[in-house]
Protein backbone atom coordinates (compact mmCIF):
# COMPACT_ATOMS: atom_id res chain seq x y z
CA UNK A 1 0.00 0.00 0.00
CA UNK A 2 1.15 3.45 -0.69
CA UNK A 3 1.32 6.22 1.85
CA UNK A 4 -1.49 8.15 0.20
CA UNK A 5 -3.94 5.26 0.67
CA UNK A 6 -2.98 4.91 4.33
CA UNK A 7 -3.35 8.68 4.75
CA UNK A 8 -6.84 8.62 3.16
CA UNK A 9 -7.88 5.72 5.41
CA UNK A 10 -6.74 7.66 8.50
CA UNK A 11 -8.52 10.83 7.30
CA UNK A 12 -11.69 8.81 6.59
CA UNK A 13 -11.53 7.19 10.02
CA UNK A 14 -11.10 10.55 11.75
CA UNK A 15 -13.95 12.05 9.71
CA UNK A 16 -16.16 9.08 10.58
CA UNK A 17 -15.37 9.48 14.30
CA UNK A 18 -15.98 13.22 14.14
CA UNK A 19 -19.34 12.80 12.44
CA UNK A 20 -20.67 10.02 14.66
CA UNK A 21 -19.20 11.21 17.97
CA UNK A 22 -19.79 14.94 17.64
CA UNK A 23 -22.08 16.06 14.82
CA UNK A 24 -24.74 13.35 15.08
CA UNK A 25 -25.23 13.72 18.88
CA UNK A 26 -25.25 17.49 18.46
CA UNK A 27 -27.98 17.19 15.83
CA UNK A 28 -30.05 14.84 18.03
CA UNK A 29 -29.75 17.10 21.07
CA UNK A 30 -30.69 20.20 19.09
CA UNK A 31 -33.84 18.48 17.77
CA UNK A 32 -34.83 17.41 21.29
CA UNK A 33 -34.28 20.93 22.60
CA UNK A 34 -36.44 22.43 19.84
CA UNK A 35 -39.17 19.91 20.63
CA UNK A 36 -39.03 20.71 24.35
CA UNK A 37 -39.15 24.46 23.66
CA UNK A 38 -42.27 23.94 21.52
CA UNK A 39 -43.91 21.83 24.25
CA UNK A 40 -43.05 24.46 26.88
CA UNK A 41 -44.42 27.22 24.66
CA UNK A 42 -47.67 25.30 24.11
CA UNK A 43 -48.00 24.62 27.84
CA UNK A 44 -47.48 28.31 28.65
CA UNK A 45 -50.08 29.37 26.07
CA UNK A 46 -52.58 26.87 27.49
CA UNK A 47 -51.95 28.08 31.04
CA UNK A 48 -52.30 31.70 29.98
CA UNK A 49 -55.60 31.01 28.22
CA UNK A 50 -56.94 29.21 31.29
CA UNK A 51 -55.86 32.08 33.52
CA UNK A 52 -57.53 34.64 31.25
CA UNK A 53 -60.75 32.60 31.20
CA UNK A 54 -60.72 32.33 34.99
CA UNK A 55 -60.06 36.07 35.31
CA UNK A 56 -62.93 36.90 32.95
CA UNK A 57 -65.27 34.64 34.89
CA UNK A 58 -64.14 36.23 38.17
CA UNK A 59 -64.71 39.72 36.76
CA UNK A 60 -68.15 38.68 35.50
CA UNK A 61 -69.06 37.29 38.93
CA UNK A 62 -67.78 40.42 40.66
CA UNK A 63 -69.76 42.75 38.39
CA UNK A 64 -72.91 40.66 38.89
CA UNK A 65 -72.44 40.67 42.67
CA UNK A 66 -71.78 44.42 42.82
CA UNK A 67 -74.82 45.24 40.70
CA UNK A 68 -77.08 43.09 42.88
CA UNK A 69 -75.87 44.71 46.11
CA UNK A 70 -77.88 47.61 47.43
CA UNK A 71 -76.07 50.81 48.16
CA UNK A 72 -76.42 52.03 51.76
CA UNK A 73 -78.51 55.11 52.16
CA UNK A 74 -77.52 57.91 54.49
CA UNK A 75 -74.55 57.94 56.84
CA UNK A 76 -73.56 54.63 58.28
CA UNK A 77 -71.81 56.20 61.25
CA UNK A 78 -69.74 59.14 62.23
CA UNK A 79 -66.08 59.62 61.48
CA UNK A 80 -63.65 59.21 64.36
CA UNK A 81 -60.34 61.04 64.04
CA UNK A 82 -57.35 58.84 64.70
CA UNK A 83 -54.52 60.13 66.89
CA UNK A 84 -51.31 58.23 67.35
CA UNK A 85 -50.54 57.33 70.96
CA UNK A 86 -46.85 57.39 71.94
Amino acid sequence: MSWSVILWIIIGYLAFRFIFRFLLPLFVVSRKMKQQVKEFHNAMNTAQQQQQAAQQQYNTNQSAASSSQQKPQGKAGEYIDFEEVK
